[in-house]
């Protein structure tokens, strides 16, 4: 078992998650990992692919600030569109290495801080000083 302390963990690797990485590195705080339970990065846009999936908010303000795109191919971006974004934001900003997939957290919250295991294919334990829950 390796055990290790992180100071934030953040649950889930979906728009919140992603951003909240992001924000956090570019602040100077870029001791984090993601943990995100899919096989991929972006939440409901990464597990999501039934046919006509699309965002029903116009798509130029469905982008982080920090990271416009000018270049949506229409009004209301379909599925797959927005999945693309989110990986191109997670390679631009350089978080992939922190991003845990598969990730099975049980989580047990200590004192002002968590401990979190991930019990998919890797046996990790970690103690955290911040805990952010991506919950969509």
């Amino acid at each position: 078992m390796t055990h290790t302390h992180v100071d934030t963990a953040i649950l889930g690797a979906g728009f919140s998650g992603i951003g909240a990485a992001i924000r956090l590195d570019r602040a100077g705080r870029p001791d984090l990992v993601v943990l995100e339970g899919s096989d991929g990065v972006g939440g409901t846009w990464h597990d999501n692919t039934y046919p006509g999936a699309a965002c029903d908010v116009r798509s130029h303000l469905y982008s982080f600030s920090f990271a416009l795109n000018p270049d949506w191919s229409r009004r209301y971006a379909p599925q797959d569109e927005i999945r693309r974004y989110l990986e191109d934001c997670v390679d631009r900003f350089g978080i992939r290495e922190r991003i845990r997939l598969g990730a099975q957290v049980p989580l047990d919250i200590v004192g002002q801080g968590a401990r979190v295991a991930d019990r998919g294919d890797r046996d990790v334990f970690a103690t955290v000083s911040s805990l952010i829950v991506d919950d969509g």
